[in-house]
């Protein structure tokens, strides 16, 4: 029976346990059923979080290392409203620990996502700087065609409407406006919309390189003959210089609008991506970020980070959320004292006037208070009462010498004190083939003969103080 029970306590402390104060974590823990909606506000620097949907229920800021509680089946899912890619760069961390505070971490899983973010940066400016470059083709047309250049009205045609469609600072605000509009993109409010009409802005641009791509290579093929053959006097190879240099201007602006049409094509398609992955919800756009298979005895952190620019400054917001499942029995293993009233008879060796050695009653022993090492807590929890939970009790102690059982049932009040009362079992040593006053050999063979007998139950009172 001792052994059994022992077994039965060893099996039973072998249990996931909480060490102290994480059960305050838990109590403290938020109740999810399904999912956890994030929200990052730029102009306060701070994520925010809801786990229901409705008009009434608004975002609450979200701590550091949230503890969140899966009362539901199956995945849990956690989304956050979604962000521009072009603007913001969100990264997200997954890992999964086992479910005890001093526990080493092992069975990691990290997930990595990165939304990467595209700029622009100096091309478009060249473009828009266009207004300073000096369209020559303009000023000369009206004064050199027929001097040194033979063209026809048509070859004209051609030449100034290349010259018209490259000096003009309307091409490269396209570009710029469509840029913008792609960074400003509000992905909360049918972006699909808006992003339709930016890909049809950046779908004419691109068909109006092409056209001024085409007048550049067919004004080339026509004039450039001529401007070779154009070298009959100094004003003539002037004139030949002018437009030679002219070629070269006009070739540096549309190889730069076409280095900022690939890189807004390539923030589109980015942007577009993005979009593609967004999940419709209650009328809401949300991203989703993981998906978590909660299992038991394990907890799922996941680390939601936004960085960003503001006023060339880096900004960045980095939050830890733990998920496990929600468990209305928490187990906690504290020491503690425990008040009785156990009774132990004891045995000795008497002498008497000839030498001879017999068993003889040394006694009793009595234990009124025992240190156990080891109580184990089974802790019910009721949600009204919050830190006060009522517990059922076992525990060993204190010793091989002087074996005990606790079974009993207590209180917690707080993270600092639990009271417990209930039944203690012993194990006391009698006398098995020997009785009082049989002649022994000595001490050994008294001790040889004395074995443990299962008594009880005697009453306890325990009293267990956590550390902080």
């Amino acid at each position: 029976m001792r052994k059994l029970l022992l077994s039965f306590f060893l099996i039973l402390s072998a249990y996931p346990l909480l060490a102290q104060g994480e059960i305050e974590k838990r109590l403290d823990g938020i109740k999810i059923k399904k999912h956890v909606y994030l929200n990052f506000s730029p102009e306060e620097n701070k994520i925010r979080y809801k786990i229901n949907l409705g008009n009434e229920d608004v975002y609450e800021e979200l701590s550091d290392s949230s503890l969140f509680l899966f009362t539901g089946q199956g995945s849990t899912l956690v989304f956050a409203t979604p962000l521009n890619p072009l603007v913001y760069n969100v990264k997200t961390k997954s890992e999964i620990r086992d479910d005890k505070l001093i526990s080493d971490l092992n069975n990691a899983l990290s997930k990595l996502t990165q939304q990467s973010s595209l700029e622009v940066g100096g091309t478009i400016t060249k473009g828009d700087n266009t207004k300073e470059r000096i369209p020559l083709a303009n000023k000369y047309f009206k004064n050199i065609f027929g001097e040194c250049i033979d063209l026809t009205e048509d070859e004209i045609l051609k030449i100034k409407t290349l010259d018209s469609l490259v000096y003009t600072p309307v091409f490269s605000k396209k570009i710029i406006n469509a840029k913008k509009e792609l960074s400003s993109l509000d992905f909360t409010n049918k972006p699909s919309e808006k992003l339709n009409a930016i890909k049809s802005s950046i779908k004419d641009v691109h068909k109006e390189q092409v056209i001024i791509d085409s007048l550049y290579e067919q004004a080339k093929k026509i004039l450039m003959p001529k401007i070779k053959a154009c070298t009959n006097d100094d004003k003539s190879f002037m004139i030949a210089m002018l437009f030679t240099t002219y070629f070269h201007n006009t070739y540096l602006i549309i190889d730069e609008r076409e280095k900022a049409i690939s890189v807004l094509k390539e923030m589109e398609k980015t942007v577009s991506e993005y979009a593609g992955k967004l999940e419709n919800i209650n009328g809401h756009s949300f991203e989703r970020i993981a998906e978590l298979t909660l299992k038991r005895g394990k907890v799922h952190d996941i680390n939601y980070e936004v960085t960003y620019k503001e006023d060339g400054e880096d900004k960045k917001v980095s939050k830890t959320m733990t998920f496990t499942h929600y468990r209305g029995l928490l187990w906690e293993v504290t020491p503690g004292v425990a008040f009785t009233n156990v009774i132990y008879d004891t045995y000795g060796i008497s002498t008497d006037a000839d030498g001879a050695s017999t068993v003889a009653e040394a006694g009793k022993e009595h234990i009124k208070q025992v240190n156990v090492n080891v109580m184990l807590n089974a802790n019910f929890v009721i949600p009204s009462w919050h830190e006060t939970m009522p517990f059922v009790q076992i525990g060993a102690g204190p010793s091989k010498d002087y074996p005990m059982l606790f079974t009993g049932i207590g209180l917690r009040i707080n993270d600092r004190f639990r009271i417990s009362t209930g039944a203690v079992f012993t194990w006391v040593k009698e006398l098995n083939e020997l009785q009082v006053g049989d002649p022994v050999d000595g001490t050994a063979a008294l001790e040889k003969d004395l074995s443990y007998t299962f008594t009880g139950p005697k009453f306890y009172l325990g009293l267990q103080m956590g550390l902080k």
